[in-house]
């Protein structure tokens, strides 16, 4: 069963996921070897697994790229029950 991997972060519309903490933790992986392959303080690593950081998207790629990982974009449920398509 494949399991997804999410911590999810709201920027306007736009509900941007990837998950590092269950991801890095599956992969029996340090918040310090996470931060050493994005280029960080460790610190910066248990800021955002704590909801306690606001994240640029370069620092969201390089911590899915690390992860093994993809970004994707969806719509909120707002907005998707707000948008209709005339066809």
């Amino acid at each position: 069963v494949e399991r997804r991997h999410t911590l999810r972060i709201r920027y306007a519309e736009v509900l941007l996921t990837v998950n590092d903490h269950d991801r890095r933790k599956a992969l029996k992986m340090t918040q310090q070897q996470l931060a050493e392959r994005v280029g960080q303080e460790r610190s910066y690593i248990a800021r955002i697994e704590e909801g306690e950081s606001d994240v640029r998207l370069s620092g969201l790629l390089s911590i899915a790229e690390a992860l093994g990982l993809t970004l994707s974009f969806s719509p909120t449920t707002e907005l998707a029950t707000a948008v209709s398509y005339d066809m």
